[in-house]
């Protein structure tokens, strides 16, 4: 499959057995002294026949094997995207609100606020067009009656509504044939015990003949399959499976995101949304939530098209620890071999030069989940170390002396549970307490860590929800200011995250929050 150049004219040496198009690039060229020719080298791509399984636009999309075999298989654009383009938009297989959100979600189109409710077990719907609409819901119906609650089904709601349309909607199920999960983990883990506890749960409710026969495989694919639907809002209300999206692979610096529209979307959202854009509207009307992907920066024709399936405000441990957990990989993408510089301050630790004169920009940097990982049962020698700065080699501040990898791992871990704590105050309604817990620990990080640190971040983000509820404007806003700034820095500016910080910071401006001079 070549082409041979000599001396200024073409010769094929042999016939090409496929189509070039007229912008095909060439894998490899190689120019031969000896016999005085340039050869010219092409790869086929092996295009792999999903487009009509999963409901692909072959105009934006295309799904190929990966030819360097580590991805098994590759998304692809079929033409050049513009930035903002929306790429997809496609509809669940099943859908399921978590059971935290279960009573303030509609199960079928996961919208706020629901008003009738199942006769039988209680599930919260918009109304009973909605609950119609559930198809799914008769899998696990009767079982979440007879368990007492939806909360007794431990979080299995989703493989319940999946394994009853393997039996009653056999079409709807086969688009599940393009997962594909992760090996098992070998020696054991907490992965391995994740999926264990749903298997035996399913086998304990289920008859043996509404099982499929590899059940493992099953949890494991569907686990890793799912995205969670987050509303506009930040709240993530429940999980989704989604044939196509499946097949977008990974990156934590991703060239599109992913977006979803729920019941509190009216109808004409999506046509909004498609407005400039080369897309269909055949899912004008929607119920169930739907998928949407778009473009963060212009895409060349055979470019591979990544999603970010994790939180990318997060260290490089946290993220690797995250997607092992759920998705059953160890991350190899660009970011995370060569973090850029901006990751610092993710997991930056204040210098004594910077806090005293503001004039070193570099941070000592200690990620907490990559220290977790590699440390053992007892403390090291390295982890005794003072953490120092990049730049200028000056300890960290921390109490009376620089902080160790030891005494920083312990101190994060104690303000993520300060987190933990605020964000279940607020989810119990308590948003003075929320406040309180978030704006304490932020004065007490204020000159330990770098601004822009992951745990700062997770606390303004908690802060500023909490201070909304209260109508606290001027925090609202100085917690807004401060994390939208940070977050330019390191996402996209059509990371929904992103958007909604600004769009929650205008409404504070609006509603008379006054910015501090330091924000």
């Amino acid at each position: 499959r070549a082409v041979e150049v000599v001396a200024g004219a073409f010769a094929l040496t042999h016939d090409l057995p496929f189509a070039l198009d007229a912008d095909e690039t060439a894998s490899r060229v190689k120019w031969s002294k000896k016999t005085n020719a340039l050869t010219v080298s092409f790869r086929r791509e092996k295009v792999a026949n999903v487009q009509e399984a999963v409901d692909l636009d072959p105009d934006n999309l295309y799904v190929c094997a990966d030819p360097e075999g580590k991805k098994g298989r590759v998304l692809r654009a079929a033409r050049d995207v513009e930035e903002g383009e929306i790429v997809m938009v496609c509809e669940p297989i099943a859908a399921a609100v978590h059971d935290d959100a279960a009573l303030g979600a509609c199960a079928e189109c996961f919208a706020s606020s629901p008003l009738f409710s199942c006769a039988r077990c209680e599930t919260r719907y918009c109304d009973a067009r909605c609950a119609a609409r559930d198809i799914a819901h008769e899998g696990e119906c009767a079982l979440v009656a007879r368990l007492g609650g939806a909360s007794k089904i431990r979080g299995a709601r989703m493989f319940l509504r999946l394994l009853y349309l393997r039996l009653a909607k056999p079409a709807a199920f086969e688009k599940t044939d393009v997962w594909r999960a992760s090996p098992k983990v070998s020696g054991g883990g907490p992965e391995d015990a994740s999926v264990l506890g749903s298997v035996k749960f399913l086998q304990s409710v289920l008859p043996k003949d509404a099982l499929p026969a590899d059940l493992d495989y099953f949890v494991r694919a569907a686990r890793e399959n799912l995205h969670g639907v987050v509303r506009k809002d930040g709240t993530l209300v429940g999980s989704a499976a989604y044939a196509a999206a499946s097949l977008a692979n990974h990156a934590c610096d991703p060239n599109c995101v992913a977006s979803f529209l729920t019941g509190d979307d009216d109808d004409d959202a999506l046509s909004r949304m498609w407005e400039g854009t080369r897309g269909r509207e055949k899912h004008k009307k929607h119920r169930k939530p739907l998928f949407v992907m778009r473009a963060t920066r212009p895409l060349k024709k055979r470019e591979e098209v990544t999603l970010g399936y994790v939180e990318l405000y997060a260290s490089r441990g946290e993220r690797r620890a995250r997607l092992k957990k759920t998705k059953g990989f160890l991350c190899l993408c660009a970011r995370c071999l060569d973090p850029p510089e901006s990751d610092r301050f993710l997991t930056g630790w204040l210098c004594r030069c910077s806090v005293a004169t503001a004039g070193c920009p570099g941070v000592a940097t200690h990620d907490a989940f990559e220290a977790n990982e590699k440390r053992g049962a007892s403390i090291d020698e390295e982890e005794e170390d003072v953490l120092r700065c990049v730049s200028c080699g000056a300890e960290t501040v921390f109490l009376n002396g620089g902080a160790s990898r030891a005494s920083a791992l312990k101190a994060e871990t104690v303000w993520r549970g300060v987190i933990e704590r605020a964000r279940d105050a607020a989810r119990r309604g308590d948003h003075s307490l929320s406040f309180a817990l978030a704006s304490e620990a932020l004065r007490e990080t204020k000159t330990v860590l770098h601004d822009g640190h992951v745990v700062r971040h997770e606390l303004r983000l908690a802060l500023a929800a909490a201070a909304e509820r209260l109508e606290k404007w001027t925090d609202v806003a100085d917690a807004c200011a401060a994390t939208t700034k940070h977050m330019a820095r390191v996402l996209s500016p059509r990371h929904p995250g992103l958007l909604d910080q600004r769009a929650t910071l205008s409404r504070a401006i609006e509603k008379g929050g006054v910015l501090s001079q330091t924000s």
